[in-house]
């Protein structure tokens, strides 16, 4: 997916659950890709908003779309 100039990611809200003191929202990038992001429950959103992701490479978690497998937990901190 583009990012935009501020470093985001647009993407399309599809859904959205509470879990505990966790909101996760689902969400179609504009190649049709889905991802989920665990948010703070003060995040509101609507089915179909437009919204402009930050994901911080340190938390990213990717899966194998075949197996369904973690194959990463995120990036971790240089030290440099």
């Amino acid at each position: 997916a583009d990012s935009g100039g501020d470093g985001t990611i647009p993407a399309e809200v599809s859904g959205s659950e509470l879990a505990g003191p966790d909101l996760y929202v689902f969400a179609r990038l504009p190649g049709g890709e889905e991802l989920s992001c665990r948010c703070g429950p003060h995040v509101s959103v609507r089915v179909g908003e437009l919204v402009h992701l930050r994901p911080d490479p340190r938390r990213i978690h990717l899966f194998d779309p075949a197996s369904e497998t973690c194959i990463s937990h995120g990036t971790p901190i240089s030290s440099h």
